[in-house]
């Protein structure tokens, strides 16, 4: 009874062993030390890595976001000039000989025959680089450095695919979607340099293909071990996080209702949606956004309809996500409701003689500048038109008008009105 409960015992130990280090290498994996660009924002993109390497934000030059990434949206090559076509992430290279990983994903793969173009290097850090084309050969990577060994990428498919280089110290493993495909051996080699290191570029030369879509750049200072290549390649990181949040312009605009427009990443964890909106960048009115819970890990559109909004009006608006990692908020932006006709109204005469009078009214300007006059006459066909008294009127309040008059004829009955022209109409 003794050996067997032994027995048992450490099975089941070692069992528990395994299943909580699988465990916390998919739930707790730490992001990219280096870099880290997921490419699910317009402009300038921000380096999620642990500890980025760099400017952050680095700065993006010629080349868009758009299109459908890994996850969100993408990096879109152009082929034109790396000279003003790269991500520029401000870093000076400095790649040790211990070991390090490179990790990213790419669709609409071209191939390509004597144009050679670049996704990633630094020609200051012992021309490090990576590209297709030239002697690279159709729909084929190569990483190629002084004292380096050229790594083949072979075979890279038009459809979406993940590419990792893991390089060791004495080789470089290369794998598809996770999967070891083949290595490279190499000696113990440093890249370093003065920078910059360019993602979708190297040097002058052509930058990534046009039409080839990147995302989910990745760099680490260590080589990633196959269990970690295959645990976290079709996964955003960290394996949960603060959502990801984008404010898009506003949509369905009219004088007194809008929809405004966001996107959500939920980073895998179930993250609550937001709107601020207000008069200004400080806001003031939360309302929920549609739908109100995001989870998972791609972009999904969220929206809230506004109502009862001033006509003519600018309003800032900005999209907010919060789960049990953190909160986050978009950009702010803005729309401006429409205006409309102006409100007049024709009040009492005031200080009213043998020859003059004192016409009065008010005007709402509806949002729009509002030019004031009043007309007057001996029957409703008027006759003469006068400016009134303030014109133009601006703003959605009602304001007093009014016109002096002279020149009247004594015993006479007089039909006056106030009236009001802006850009929607009279």
């Amino acid at each position: 009874m003794k050996t067997t409960f032994t027995k048992l015992f450490a099975g089941r130990w070692q069992m528990f062993v395994c299943f909580f280090f699988l465990v916390s290498v998919a739930a707790g994996q730490a992001v990219p030390e280096l870099m880290y660009y997921k490419f699910d924002a317009a402009g300038n993109q921000t380096n999620y890595a642990s500890t980025p390497a760099g400017t952050n934000p680095a700065i993006l030059n010629g080349l868009t976001i758009g299109s459908t990434g890994q996850f969100g949206t993408a990096l879109v090559g152009n082929g034109s000039t790396s000279t003003s076509n790269y991500l520029n992430t401000g870093w000076a290279t400095n790649m040790p000989s211990t070991g390090w990983t490179i990790s990213f994903w790419v669709d609409n793969f071209a191939a390509t025959s004597s144009t050679t173009y670049y996704y990633f290097g630094d020609n200051t850090a012992a021309s490090f680089r990576c590209f297709t084309g030239g002697v690279a050969g159709n729909g084929n990577l190569w990483l190629r450095g002084t004292g380096f060994t050229d790594v083949h990428i072979d075979g890279i498919p038009t459809t979406p695919t993940v590419i990792h280089l893991v390089y060791t110290g004495s080789e470089v493993r290369v794998f598809f979607n996770g999967v070891y495909s083949s290595s490279t051996a190499q000696g113990a080699v440093t890249f370093s340099g003065t920078g910059p290191f360019k993602v979708g570029g190297y040097s002058s030369s052509n930058s990534i293909n046009a039409g080839t879509l990147m995302d989910e750049f990745r760099m680490y200072n260590r080589p990633l071990t196959d269990l970690e290549v295959g645990q976290t390649w079709n996964q955003s990181l960290p394996l949960g996080g603060p959502p990801i949040v984008v404010t898009s312009a506003a949509t369905a605009v009219t004088s007194t209702t809008a929809t405004i427009n966001g996107t959500v990443n939920a980073n895998n964890a179930s993250t609550t949606v937001t709107f601020e909106y207000g008069l200004t960048a400080a806001y003031g009115t939360v309302l929920p956004g549609v739908p109100g819970t995001v989870t998972g890990s791609t972009v999904t559109p969220v929206s809230a309809n506004l109502s009862s909004l001033i006509p003519g009006t600018t309003y800032h608006y900005r999209v907010s996500g919060i789960n049990s990692f953190g909160t986050a908020n978009g950009g702010d932006m803005t729309f401006t409701t429409a205006p409309v006709l102006p409100v007049v109204t024709t009040t009492t005469a005031t200080s009213v003689t043998s020859t003059t009078a004192s016409l009065n009214g008010t005007v709402n300007a509806g949002g729009a500048s509002t030019t004031v006059t009043f007309e007057y006459g001996l029957t409703v066909a008027y006759g003469t038109t006068v400016a009134g008294t303030p014109s133009p009127v601006t703003g959605n309040t009602v304001t007093d008008v009014s016109a002096n008059i002279t020149g009247l004829t004594v015993n006479n009955t007089y039909h006056y009105r106030v009236k009001g022209v802006n850009s929607r109409n009279c």
